[in-house]
């Protein structure tokens, strides 16, 4: 009787159903600091900005590093929220994720697409570059 039953099942469903998909992890790009430093070129050009302003403040930042937290310590005693080859603050710019920061091709875009809107004091590497004699920045 067992056997009927199991033999019907097997008739009656189809074993396709019962079957686990398989799921792939997707690679993750690792990202040397000469591709970082292409890539920040491509993107000064695309943007019009002055790409050796643009590639100091990126040297300066995180040295063209795709990965990594600020070193810089806060008032308050804490490593800095800031990560990536851009340093992006994920305090200041809650709209970023660590994931996105941590990806150039988003990073280094979104950094460029500020600095086409004035916004290249926001890194602070900017400032102390400035400081040592850049003058106004180009466009």
């Amino acid at each position: 009787m067992l056997a009927f039953v199991i033999g019907l099942m097997m008739v009656a469903f189809d074993p396709a159903i019962l079957t686990v998909p398989v799921v792939h992890a997707q690679e993750v790009k690792v990202w040397t600091q000469e591709e970082v430093r292409e890539l920040a070129v491509e993107q000064a050009k695309k943007y019009g900005l002055n790409t050796k302003r643009f590639l100091a403040v990126l040297a300066c930042e995180n040295n063209f590093n795709a990965t990594g937290q600020s070193e810089h310590i806060t008032k308050s005693g804490e490593r800095e929220d800031s990560w990536g080859s851009a340093q992006i603050n994920l305090y200041w710019n809650p709209e970023v994720t660590q994931a996105q920061a941590e990806d150039p091709l988003y990073a280094i875009s979104w950094m460029a697409e500020r600095w086409s809107i004035g916004k290249h004091r926001l890194w602070s590497c900017f400032g102390i570059l400035e400081s040592k004699g850049w003058g106004n920045p180009a466009p």
